[in-house]
Protein backbone atom coordinates (compact mmCIF):
# COMPACT_ATOMS: atom_id res chain seq x y z
CA UNK A 1 0.00 0.00 0.00
CA UNK A 2 1.54 3.09 -1.26
CA UNK A 3 1.07 6.67 -2.39
CA UNK A 4 0.83 5.40 -6.59
CA UNK A 5 -2.43 4.11 -5.11
CA UNK A 6 -4.68 7.26 -3.91
CA UNK A 7 -7.74 5.64 -3.31
CA UNK A 8 -6.86 2.09 -1.60
CA UNK A 9 -4.35 3.91 0.53
CA UNK A 10 -7.15 6.52 2.21
CA UNK A 11 -9.03 3.46 2.55
CA UNK A 12 -6.44 1.76 4.35
CA UNK A 13 -5.45 4.92 6.77
CA UNK A 14 -9.00 5.19 7.62
CA UNK A 15 -9.39 1.64 8.70
CA UNK A 16 -6.48 1.14 10.39
CA UNK A 17 -6.55 1.16 14.02
CA UNK A 18 -4.14 2.00 16.71
CA UNK A 19 -3.06 -1.11 19.04
CA UNK A 20 -4.10 -1.30 22.34
CA UNK A 21 -1.34 -1.19 24.08
CA UNK A 22 -0.21 2.09 22.00
CA UNK A 23 -3.58 3.29 23.21
CA UNK A 24 -2.56 2.54 26.58
CA UNK A 25 1.14 3.49 27.09
CA UNK A 26 0.37 6.92 25.32
CA UNK A 27 -2.93 7.66 24.09
CA UNK A 28 -2.07 7.52 20.57
CA UNK A 29 -5.51 7.29 17.96
CA UNK A 30 -5.26 8.35 14.78
CA UNK A 31 -7.22 10.83 12.62
CA UNK A 32 -9.49 10.17 9.83
CA UNK A 33 -9.23 11.44 6.08
CA UNK A 34 -12.66 12.86 6.79
CA UNK A 35 -11.54 15.07 10.09
CA UNK A 36 -8.37 15.85 8.41
CA UNK A 37 -9.92 17.47 5.35
CA UNK A 38 -12.21 19.57 7.21
CA UNK A 39 -9.16 20.47 9.14
CA UNK A 40 -6.80 21.52 5.93
CA UNK A 41 -9.64 23.31 4.30
CA UNK A 42 -9.27 25.95 6.85
CA UNK A 43 -6.14 26.87 5.80
CA UNK A 44 -6.26 29.52 3.52
CA UNK A 45 -5.96 28.79 -0.49
CA UNK A 46 -2.64 29.63 -1.48
CA UNK A 47 -1.07 27.27 0.35
CA UNK A 48 -1.76 24.44 -1.97
CA UNK A 49 0.36 26.09 -4.89
CA UNK A 50 3.09 27.09 -2.71
CA UNK A 51 6.56 24.59 -3.68
CA UNK A 52 8.62 26.17 -1.52
CA UNK A 53 6.45 25.74 1.59
CA UNK A 54 7.30 23.08 4.33
CA UNK A 55 5.15 21.07 6.00
CA UNK A 56 5.62 19.22 9.37
CA UNK A 57 4.22 16.61 11.59
CA UNK A 58 5.77 16.20 15.40
CA UNK A 59 4.19 13.22 15.64
CA UNK A 60 3.19 11.85 12.72
CA UNK A 61 2.30 7.58 13.48
CA UNK A 62 1.82 6.30 10.03
CA UNK A 63 1.50 9.08 7.72
CA UNK A 64 -2.32 10.00 8.01
CA UNK A 65 -1.87 13.85 7.71
CA UNK A 66 1.10 13.69 5.35
CA UNK A 67 -0.47 11.16 2.99
CA UNK A 68 -3.82 13.85 2.61
CA UNK A 69 -1.52 16.66 2.72
CA UNK A 70 0.39 14.80 -0.32
CA UNK A 71 -2.22 14.07 -2.75
CA UNK A 72 -3.81 17.23 -2.14
CA UNK A 73 -0.38 19.20 -3.42
CA UNK A 74 -0.29 16.57 -6.40
CA UNK A 75 -3.37 18.39 -7.49
CA UNK A 76 -2.53 21.59 -7.27
CA UNK A 77 1.16 22.56 -6.91
CA UNK A 78 2.24 24.20 -10.20
CA UNK A 79 5.22 21.62 -11.36
CA UNK A 80 3.82 19.92 -15.15
CA UNK A 81 5.94 16.85 -14.53
CA UNK A 82 3.41 14.41 -12.48
CA UNK A 83 7.13 12.45 -10.81
CA UNK A 84 9.23 15.46 -10.94
CA UNK A 85 5.99 17.32 -8.69
CA UNK A 86 5.86 13.51 -6.52
CA UNK A 87 9.47 13.90 -5.99
CA UNK A 88 9.79 17.24 -5.10
CA UNK A 89 6.64 17.00 -2.14
CA UNK A 90 8.21 14.30 -1.16
CA UNK A 91 11.92 14.79 -0.65
CA UNK A 92 11.53 18.87 -0.21
CA UNK A 93 8.22 19.66 1.48
CA UNK A 94 6.80 17.23 3.88
CA UNK A 95 8.96 16.22 6.99
CA UNK A 96 7.72 13.52 9.54
CA UNK A 97 8.64 12.83 13.39
CA UNK A 98 7.72 9.75 15.14
CA UNK A 99 9.09 7.55 18.20
CA UNK A 100 7.34 4.56 17.32
CA UNK A 101 9.38 2.39 14.74
CA UNK A 102 6.44 0.27 13.75
CA UNK A 103 4.80 3.09 12.46
CA UNK A 104 8.02 4.51 10.55
CA UNK A 105 8.42 0.96 9.24
CA UNK A 106 4.83 1.61 7.70
CA UNK A 107 4.92 5.38 6.63
CA UNK A 108 8.56 4.22 4.60
CA UNK A 109 7.01 1.61 2.76
CA UNK A 110 3.61 4.16 1.92
CA UNK A 111 5.82 6.85 0.45
CA UNK A 112 8.46 4.55 -1.19
CA UNK A 113 11.93 5.04 1.17
CA UNK A 114 13.32 2.64 -1.55
CA UNK A 115 12.09 5.49 -4.11
CA UNK A 116 12.55 8.51 -2.52
CA UNK A 117 14.60 10.17 0.21
CA UNK A 118 12.31 10.34 2.89
CA UNK A 119 12.30 13.02 5.80
CA UNK A 120 12.01 11.34 8.68
CA UNK A 121 13.06 11.95 12.56
CA UNK A 122 13.03 8.52 14.77
CA UNK A 123 12.46 9.86 18.06
CA UNK A 124 10.64 11.94 20.58
CA UNK A 125 9.53 15.43 19.77
CA UNK A 126 9.56 16.30 23.56
CA UNK A 127 11.68 15.98 26.36
CA UNK A 128 9.74 13.28 28.83
CA UNK A 129 11.49 11.53 32.28
CA UNK A 130 9.58 8.42 31.36
CA UNK A 131 11.37 7.96 28.41
CA UNK A 132 14.15 5.59 27.76
CA UNK A 133 17.58 7.98 28.24
CA UNK A 134 18.78 6.71 25.03
CA UNK A 135 16.12 7.97 22.79
CA UNK A 136 16.80 10.90 20.88
CA UNK A 137 15.24 14.53 21.07
CA UNK A 138 13.82 16.39 18.49
CA UNK A 139 15.88 19.76 17.53
CA UNK A 140 15.94 22.53 15.06
CA UNK A 141 19.67 20.92 13.88
CA UNK A 142 17.38 17.21 12.79
CA UNK A 143 16.33 19.31 9.73
CA UNK A 144 18.23 22.51 10.04
CA UNK A 145 15.13 24.40 8.74
CA UNK A 146 11.68 26.20 10.28
CA UNK A 147 8.15 25.35 9.44
CA UNK A 148 5.71 27.17 7.14
CA UNK A 149 2.80 24.42 8.40
CA UNK A 150 3.05 22.78 10.86
CA UNK A 151 0.14 20.08 11.58
CA UNK A 152 -0.91 16.82 13.82
CA UNK A 153 -2.98 15.55 16.37
CA UNK A 154 -0.55 14.95 19.43
CA UNK A 155 -0.48 12.06 22.01
CA UNK A 156 -3.05 12.84 24.38
CA UNK A 157 -1.42 11.91 27.46
CA UNK A 158 2.23 11.13 29.24
CA UNK A 159 3.33 7.45 29.50
CA UNK A 160 3.20 5.92 32.31
CA UNK A 161 6.76 5.50 34.04
CA UNK A 162 5.63 2.41 36.61
CA UNK A 163 3.70 0.69 34.42
CA UNK A 164 3.75 0.81 30.33
CA UNK A 165 0.41 -0.63 30.26
CA UNK A 166 -1.04 2.28 31.35
CA UNK A 167 -1.78 6.23 30.64
CA UNK A 168 -0.74 8.54 32.94
CA UNK A 169 -2.76 11.25 34.03
CA UNK A 170 -0.99 13.79 33.17
CA UNK A 171 -1.52 15.40 29.60
CA UNK A 172 1.11 15.71 26.85
CA UNK A 173 -0.54 17.11 24.35
CA UNK A 174 0.19 20.61 25.52
CA UNK A 175 4.07 20.05 25.35
CA UNK A 176 3.73 19.23 21.52
CA UNK A 177 1.77 22.72 20.80
CA UNK A 178 4.36 24.95 22.69
CA UNK A 179 7.04 23.10 21.57
CA UNK A 180 6.24 23.51 17.84
CA UNK A 181 6.17 27.41 17.82
CA UNK A 182 9.95 27.06 18.08
CA UNK A 183 10.13 25.35 14.68
CA UNK A 184 7.09 27.98 13.19
CA UNK A 185 8.31 30.40 10.68
CA UNK A 186 6.85 34.12 10.91
CA UNK A 187 3.49 34.31 9.59
CA UNK A 188 3.43 30.31 9.86
CA UNK A 189 -0.03 28.11 10.54
CA UNK A 190 -0.60 25.75 13.00
CA UNK A 191 -3.26 23.25 12.79
CA UNK A 192 -4.04 20.80 15.37
CA UNK A 193 -6.25 18.49 17.34
CA UNK A 194 -6.33 17.40 20.64
CA UNK A 195 -8.92 17.87 23.88
CA UNK A 196 -10.20 20.85 25.27
CA UNK A 197 -8.56 20.77 28.43
CA UNK A 198 -6.01 23.33 27.62
CA UNK A 199 -8.72 26.42 27.44
CA UNK A 200 -8.70 26.59 30.86
CA UNK A 201 -5.24 27.20 33.12
CA UNK A 202 -4.40 24.15 35.71
CA UNK A 203 -1.44 22.96 37.63
CA UNK A 204 -0.27 20.74 34.40
CA UNK A 205 -1.82 22.89 31.14
CA UNK A 206 -1.29 26.85 30.74
CA UNK A 207 -1.21 26.60 27.31
CA UNK A 208 -4.35 29.14 26.83
CA UNK A 209 -1.92 32.53 26.75
CA UNK A 210 0.71 30.87 24.28
CA UNK A 211 -2.89 30.65 22.29
CA UNK A 212 -4.21 33.77 22.86
CA UNK A 213 -1.10 35.75 22.00
CA UNK A 214 -0.81 34.48 18.77
CA UNK A 215 -3.88 35.14 15.96
CA UNK A 216 -6.23 32.18 16.50
CA UNK A 217 -7.90 32.21 12.72
CA UNK A 218 -10.58 29.33 13.64
CA UNK A 219 -10.97 26.98 16.16
CA UNK A 220 -13.93 24.18 16.23
CA UNK A 221 -15.13 22.59 19.61
CA UNK A 222 -17.57 19.65 20.06
CA UNK A 223 -18.87 18.18 23.22
CA UNK A 224 -20.25 14.56 21.32
CA UNK A 225 -16.93 14.08 18.99
CA UNK A 226 -17.22 10.44 17.62
CA UNK A 227 -14.69 9.95 15.60
CA UNK A 228 -12.05 8.82 18.10
CA UNK A 229 -14.54 6.26 19.59
CA UNK A 230 -14.67 7.14 23.30
CA UNK A 231 -10.98 8.24 23.59
CA UNK A 232 -12.05 11.94 23.16
CA UNK A 233 -15.50 13.11 23.41
CA UNK A 234 -14.36 16.52 23.99
CA UNK A 235 -12.84 17.71 20.94
CA UNK A 236 -11.15 20.63 19.32
CA UNK A 237 -9.14 21.76 16.46
CA UNK A 238 -8.24 24.96 15.47
CA UNK A 239 -5.75 26.84 13.46
CA UNK A 240 -3.20 29.52 14.28
CA UNK A 241 -1.33 32.22 12.40
CA UNK A 242 1.78 32.57 14.05
CA UNK A 243 2.06 36.48 14.56
CA UNK A 244 1.48 37.93 17.74
CA UNK A 245 -1.82 39.25 19.13
CA UNK A 246 -3.86 42.11 18.00
CA UNK A 247 -7.04 43.94 19.37
CA UNK A 248 -8.77 43.85 16.36
CA UNK A 249 -8.31 39.67 15.49
CA UNK A 250 -11.86 37.86 15.17
CA UNK A 251 -11.72 34.19 15.30
CA UNK A 252 -14.49 32.44 13.32
CA UNK A 253 -15.55 29.45 15.15
CA UNK A 254 -17.97 26.34 15.03
CA UNK A 255 -19.04 25.16 18.35
CA UNK A 256 -20.93 22.01 18.63
CA UNK A 257 -22.86 21.97 22.12
CA UNK A 258 -25.46 19.20 23.60
CA UNK A 259 -26.15 18.71 19.63
CA UNK A 260 -26.96 22.04 18.72
CA UNK A 261 -24.29 23.93 16.47
CA UNK A 262 -23.44 27.68 15.93
CA UNK A 263 -21.06 29.49 14.00
CA UNK A 264 -19.83 32.96 13.71
CA UNK A 265 -16.76 35.55 14.61
CA UNK A 266 -15.52 36.61 17.69
CA UNK A 267 -12.50 38.42 19.30
CA UNK A 268 -11.24 36.80 21.68
CA UNK A 269 -8.82 38.99 24.50
CA UNK A 270 -5.39 37.61 25.31
CA UNK A 271 -6.02 38.10 28.75
CA UNK A 272 -8.77 35.40 29.22
CA UNK A 273 -8.32 32.89 32.26
CA UNK A 274 -10.39 30.17 30.47
CA UNK A 275 -12.73 29.91 27.26
CA UNK A 276 -15.92 27.96 27.49
CA UNK A 277 -16.67 24.67 26.13
CA UNK A 278 -19.69 26.59 24.34
CA UNK A 279 -17.98 29.09 22.37
CA UNK A 280 -20.42 31.76 20.99
CA UNK A 281 -20.91 35.31 21.31
CA UNK A 282 -23.83 35.14 23.54
CA UNK A 283 -22.22 32.56 26.13
CA UNK A 284 -18.79 35.35 26.27
CA UNK A 285 -21.55 38.45 26.79
CA UNK A 286 -22.99 36.36 29.40
CA UNK A 287 -19.26 35.76 30.99
CA UNK A 288 -18.31 39.24 30.88
CA UNK A 289 -20.92 40.43 32.55
CA UNK A 290 -20.82 37.66 35.06
CA UNK A 291 -17.22 38.67 35.83
CA UNK A 292 -16.84 42.51 35.17
CA UNK A 293 -19.49 43.27 37.64
CA UNK A 294 -18.31 45.67 39.99
CA UNK A 295 -18.31 43.72 43.20
CA UNK A 296 -16.96 41.41 45.67
CA UNK A 297 -15.96 37.59 44.30
CA UNK A 298 -17.21 34.32 45.04
CA UNK A 299 -14.91 32.09 47.27
CA UNK A 300 -15.42 28.45 46.83
CA UNK A 301 -12.60 26.17 47.93
CA UNK A 302 -11.49 23.11 47.54
CA UNK A 303 -9.72 22.80 51.38
CA UNK A 304 -8.38 19.21 50.72
CA UNK A 305 -6.90 18.91 54.14
CA UNK A 306 -6.85 14.98 54.09
CA UNK A 307 -7.76 12.46 51.20
CA UNK A 308 -10.51 9.69 51.31
CA UNK A 309 -7.67 7.20 51.84
CA UNK A 310 -9.06 4.57 54.63
CA UNK A 311 -6.64 5.66 57.31
CA UNK A 312 -8.16 8.72 57.20
CA UNK A 313 -12.32 8.42 56.31
CA UNK A 314 -14.43 5.87 57.15
CA UNK A 315 -17.56 4.84 55.66
CA UNK A 316 -19.12 4.43 59.22
CA UNK A 317 -18.56 6.14 62.22
CA UNK A 318 -16.91 4.72 64.78
CA UNK A 319 -15.33 5.45 68.51
CA UNK A 320 -12.54 6.56 66.35
CA UNK A 321 -13.99 8.09 63.57
CA UNK A 322 -16.03 10.59 65.33
CA UNK A 323 -16.24 13.89 62.61
CA UNK A 324 -18.81 14.01 59.59
CA UNK A 325 -17.79 14.98 56.20
CA UNK A 326 -20.22 16.15 53.21
CA UNK A 327 -18.66 13.64 50.43
CA UNK A 328 -20.48 13.51 47.09
CA UNK A 329 -23.83 12.48 45.34
CA UNK A 330 -25.04 9.47 44.36
CA UNK A 331 -28.22 10.00 41.83
CA UNK A 332 -29.96 7.31 43.12
CA UNK A 333 -29.03 7.07 46.83
CA UNK A 334 -28.44 10.42 47.43
CA UNK A 335 -25.69 12.67 49.98
CA UNK A 336 -22.75 10.59 50.75
CA UNK A 337 -20.83 11.17 53.91
CA UNK A 338 -17.81 10.39 54.89
CA UNK A 339 -16.62 10.08 58.62
CA UNK A 340 -12.88 11.39 59.68
CA UNK A 341 -10.45 11.01 62.71
CA UNK A 342 -9.98 14.97 62.52
CA UNK A 343 -12.39 17.59 62.61
CA UNK A 344 -11.34 19.68 58.85
CA UNK A 345 -11.04 23.25 59.53
CA UNK A 346 -14.15 24.87 57.91
CA UNK A 347 -16.43 21.90 60.32
CA UNK A 348 -17.77 24.10 62.67
CA UNK A 349 -18.37 27.65 60.39
CA UNK A 350 -21.51 28.70 58.72
CA UNK A 351 -21.23 27.67 55.15
CA UNK A 352 -22.75 26.47 51.79
CA UNK A 353 -20.82 23.05 50.51
CA UNK A 354 -21.14 21.56 47.03
CA UNK A 355 -19.52 18.50 45.33
CA UNK A 356 -16.82 19.47 43.30
CA UNK A 357 -16.23 16.07 41.41
CA UNK A 358 -19.39 14.75 39.00
CA UNK A 359 -19.94 18.57 36.87
CA UNK A 360 -22.91 20.75 37.31
CA UNK A 361 -25.59 17.90 37.60
CA UNK A 362 -24.23 16.86 41.08
CA UNK A 363 -23.13 20.09 42.32
CA UNK A 364 -26.20 20.21 44.83
CA UNK A 365 -25.50 22.86 47.40
CA UNK A 366 -27.16 23.45 50.88
CA UNK A 367 -26.14 25.16 53.84
CA UNK A 368 -24.81 23.58 57.14
CA UNK A 369 -24.40 25.62 60.17
CA UNK A 370 -21.15 24.41 61.59
CA UNK A 371 -22.01 20.38 61.92
CA UNK A 372 -19.68 18.73 58.98
CA UNK A 373 -16.33 19.09 57.28
CA UNK A 374 -15.81 18.31 53.64
CA UNK A 375 -13.92 15.74 51.86
CA UNK A 376 -11.77 16.00 48.98
CA UNK A 377 -14.86 15.46 46.60
CA UNK A 378 -16.66 18.62 47.73
CA UNK A 379 -16.18 22.36 48.03
CA UNK A 380 -16.93 25.03 50.83
CA UNK A 381 -18.37 28.81 50.76
CA UNK A 382 -18.04 30.76 54.11
CA UNK A 383 -21.87 32.83 54.10
CA UNK A 384 -23.31 34.58 56.91
CA UNK A 385 -26.76 34.74 58.03
CA UNK A 386 -27.22 38.12 55.67
CA UNK A 387 -26.23 36.17 52.42
CA UNK A 388 -26.89 32.75 52.80
CA UNK A 389 -30.11 31.91 51.32
CA UNK A 390 -29.26 34.26 48.39
CA UNK A 391 -25.92 32.81 47.27
CA UNK A 392 -27.58 29.15 47.72
CA UNK A 393 -30.22 30.49 45.15
CA UNK A 394 -27.59 32.15 42.84
CA UNK A 395 -25.62 28.22 42.83
CA UNK A 396 -29.20 26.84 42.30
CA UNK A 397 -30.10 28.98 39.76
CA UNK A 398 -30.43 28.53 36.01
CA UNK A 399 -27.49 31.28 35.37
CA UNK A 400 -25.01 29.62 37.77
CA UNK A 401 -25.99 26.09 35.67
CA UNK A 402 -25.63 27.62 32.25
CA UNK A 403 -21.98 28.73 33.84
CA UNK A 404 -20.84 25.48 34.78
CA UNK A 405 -22.08 23.64 32.36
CA UNK A 406 -20.72 25.74 29.56
CA UNK A 407 -17.37 25.44 31.74
CA UNK A 408 -17.37 21.81 31.72
CA UNK A 409 -14.09 20.49 30.33
CA UNK A 410 -13.77 17.06 31.34
CA UNK A 411 -16.40 14.40 30.41
CA UNK A 412 -17.94 11.38 31.97
CA UNK A 413 -16.75 10.58 35.36
CA UNK A 414 -14.03 13.06 35.49
CA UNK A 415 -15.90 15.76 35.22
CA UNK A 416 -15.35 18.33 37.84
CA UNK A 417 -16.73 22.15 38.64
CA UNK A 418 -14.38 24.50 38.29
CA UNK A 419 -14.11 26.33 41.25
CA UNK A 420 -10.83 28.36 39.84
CA UNK A 421 -13.28 29.65 37.43
CA UNK A 422 -16.39 30.45 39.46
CA UNK A 423 -14.35 32.49 42.00
CA UNK A 424 -13.58 35.23 38.79
CA UNK A 425 -17.94 35.06 39.31
CA UNK A 426 -18.93 38.57 41.03
CA UNK A 427 -21.46 37.45 44.19
CA UNK A 428 -24.77 39.15 43.24
CA UNK A 429 -26.49 41.25 45.85
CA UNK A 430 -29.96 41.27 44.74
CA UNK A 431 -32.35 38.36 43.92
CA UNK A 432 -32.82 39.10 40.39
CA UNK A 433 -29.73 37.65 38.90
CA UNK A 434 -30.52 38.78 35.28
CA UNK A 435 -31.02 42.54 36.46
CA UNK A 436 -27.96 42.23 38.73
CA UNK A 437 -25.78 41.19 35.82
CA UNK A 438 -27.54 42.94 33.10
CA UNK A 439 -27.92 40.10 31.26
CA UNK A 440 -30.45 40.86 28.27
CA UNK A 441 -33.46 39.04 27.33
CA UNK A 442 -31.95 37.53 24.55
CA UNK A 443 -29.48 36.19 26.40
CA UNK A 444 -31.71 34.72 28.87
CA UNK A 445 -33.86 32.92 26.27
CA UNK A 446 -30.28 31.55 25.36
CA UNK A 447 -29.51 30.22 28.67
CA UNK A 448 -33.09 28.50 28.85
CA UNK A 449 -32.37 27.02 25.48
CA UNK A 450 -28.78 25.62 26.43
CA UNK A 451 -29.10 24.49 30.00
CA UNK A 452 -30.23 20.57 30.47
Amino acid sequence: MNIFNEIKLLKYIDNYKTELTDRKKSGSVFTNSKTINNMLDKLPIGVWTNPKFKWFDPGCGIGNFHIIIFFRLMKSLPIQCEEKRRKHIIENMLYFAEINYEYINILKKIFCSDKYKINIFHGSYVYLNALDKNIPIFNHDIFNTYFDIVVFNPPFQKPNSKDNNKLSSKPLYPFFVEESFKYLKDNGYLLCIHPVSWRRKSKEIKLINHILNKHLLYIYTNNDFHDFGISAPYINYYLIKNVEYNKDNLTEYETYFNNKYYKGNIHLKNTLEFIPLLLTNETMSIFEKVLNKIGDKLDVQLESKFSTTKKNISVQKTNEYIYLNSHSLSMKNGRIFRYSKVKHPSHDKLKILMNFQGGYRYLDPFIDCGTMGITDSSMRMYVNNDNKNLLLDFLKSDLFKFLLMATTYNYGTNQKNEFHIINLFTKPSISDFYKFYSIKKKEQLFIEKNII
